[in-house]
C-alpha cells in the first residue's frame, strides 16, 4: 500500500467563483507536518511523507487515542501541527484513507469525506485533534474565512469524484485536486492570492 497522500496542484482564488457548487469538496489547508495516522484500534502512530515516525508528545498521544477510542482500526490523512516556533502542538484530521484494513483510494472524495465523518459522532473529538471544516458550496467565502485561522494557508479543492491518486508524480499536475493559497513565507503573512 502507498504510503503517503496527493499533493494538491496550486490554483490561483480567481478559479473559486467558476466552480460548481457541490461538485467539489473544499477543506481548510493548514500549514504543518502532513501525518498519516495509523490506528489500530489501541494506540496511534503518526508517520510523516517520508515515512519517519513524527516526534509527537506523549499528552497529544493520549488525546489522540482518547479521541478514537470509538473508532474502528483505520488510516487517516492529518496534519500535525508544532513544527513552527510559537505554534501550539495539536492534530487536524481531514480523510479517512482505509477504516478496518479495507483501502478506500479507490473511492471519490465526497464518498471518502462521508465516511471519514462517519468514524466520529462529535465534531471536535478532543481539545488538541480536531476535524479540519468543509464546505461543498460558497467557495469564495470559505477562502476568505481560510484567512482569519491561524496556521491556515488557505483551502484545498478535492472534486468529488477524485481518486486518490498515491504518487506524487502522477498528482502534480491533477486538476481534480487544487491548493488554493493565500499566503506565503515563514511569516506566514505574504500574501499570495
Amino acid at each position: 500500500m502507498f504510503r503517503f497522500p496527493d499533493k494538491p496542484t496550486t490554483s490561483s482564488s480567481g478559479i473559486l467563483p467558476t466552480l460548481r457548487d457541490s461538485d467539489w469538496l473544499a477543506q481548510l489547508k493548514f500549514d504543518g507536518w502532513r501525518a498519516l495516522v495509523d490506528w489500530d484500534g489501541q494506540r496511534a502512530l503518526l508517520t510523516s511523507r517520508h515515512d519517519e515516525v513524527i516526534p509527537v508528545s506523549q499528552s497529544l498521544l493520549a488525546e489522540i487515542a482518547q479521541a478514537l477510542a470509538d473508532v474502528p482500526p483505520c488510516i487517516l490523512d492529518g496534519e500535525w501541527m508544532g513544527r513552527r516556533d510559537g505554534q501550539p502542538e495539536s492534530l487536524w484530521l481531514f480523510d479517512a484513507l482505509a477504516i478496518k484494513g479495507q483501502w478506500l483510494g479507490g473511492l471519490g472524495a465526497g464518498e471518502r469525506f462521508t465516511r471519514f465523518c462517519w468514524l466520529f459522532t462529535k465534531s471536535d473529538p478532543a481539545p488538541r485533534v480536531r476535524l479540519v471544516d468543509c464546505v461543498r458550496s460558497g467557495y469564495p467565502d470559505f477562502f476568505r474565512y481560510s484567512k482569519t485561522l491561524r496556521g491556515c494557508e488557505g483551502i484545498v479543492l478535492k472534486h468529488k469524484d477524485s481518486e486518490f491518486i498515491g504518487s506524487v508524480r502522477k498528482c502534480v499536475d491533477n486538476p481534480l485536486w487544487l491548493k488554493v493559497k493565500w499566503r506565503d513565507g515563514a511569516d506566514g503573512q505574504t500574501l499570495v492570492a
